[in-house]
């Protein structure tokens, strides 16, 4: 497997879709893999991507930058990599034309891929709200490899209507499932919410209030009212940029929320 690795790493007559598909292939069947990794390798290709998993593997299998400048590939062990990989892959979302993974069990190779990276969403105390992100998280998967499928056909010349809209959703859609990924990575890692994602803002927060005492409810809206001020005030000084202004305006809503959350366990009605 090593010298696999070392072939495709020195190799540059490759695609960066194909050496991606291949690097993915051979990192996925290697002893020593990351299992989030893999599963957030998934995704497909992407430029950052290909280089963070080329990196991966050169380290997982020790091989130094002066290894791949002296190596030379022979044809034939090329055409062989090529060939075996290619037969391997189940994961990675391909563009090759000798693709034979049907979408379903491409889709089953998501779901294998989810349960190795995030094993706690077959524990009893894994959040439901988790598992619903995870169904989301798979139908986002299908929309993704189905709006680069058209974006491959547009490329090959075929027209397609609205062409023009497809590079934005599929960068759309790939932050959402990244969004999705970055809450799940950080449940595995500290067995509590990140709350970043819309899912989970709401929910989080209320295990944030659940967990506090009475005393710190009363702190908790005594300095919520406080920090309202504050970011109303900034409201309306203006010459703010759009971020900002969204920024402030969020903060606003959740400063409410816990506000709201806090009165109702306190049992205070207003």
């Amino acid at each position: 497997m090593r010298k696999q690795v070392l072939t495709l790493l020195a190799n540059q007559a490759m695609s960066p879709t194909e050496k991606y598909n291949e690097a993915f292939a051979l990192y996925r069947n290697s002893e020593g893999k990351d299992p989030a990794k893999v599963f957030a390798y998934n995704r497909g290709f992407s430029q950052s991507d290909l280089k963070f998993l080329l990196y991966d593997l050169q380290h997982l299998y020790k091989i130094t930058d002066l290894e791949i400048e002296l190596y030379t590939p022979e044809a034939v062990e090329e055409e062989v990599l090529v060939e075996d990989t290619t037969n391997q892959t189940t994961g990675a979302v391909q563009t090759d034309d000798k693709q034979t993974k049907s979408t379903t069990e491409e889709a089953e190779a998501e779901k294998q891929s989810m349960r190795e990276a995030f094993p706690f969403l077959g524990e009893d105390d894994c959040p439901d709200v988790l598992k619903i992100l995870v169904n989301d998280k798979i139908t986002l998967w299908y929309k993704l490899k189905e709006t680069r499928d058209i974006l491959d056909k547009i490329e090959a010349g075929e027209k397609i209507e609205n062409a023009d809209t497809y590079p934005a959703l599929a960068v759309e859609l790939f932050e959402q499932e990244q969004a999705i990924n970055e809450e799940l990575v950080y449940y595995g890692e500290h067995k509590k919410l990140l709350g970043k994602h819309s899912t989970l803002k709401e929910y989080a927060i209320q295990e944030e209030i659940e967990a506090l005492s009475a005393g710190d409810l009363t702190k908790l809206l005594s300095n919520s009212k406080s920090n309202l001020s504050k970011y109303n005030k900034k409201l309306k000084e203006g010459n703010l940029s759009e971020d900002k202004v969204a920024e402030l305006n969020d903060k606003i809503a959740t400063t409410i929320l816990k506000m709201n959350l806090a009165k109702k366990k306190l049992g205070i009605n207003e």
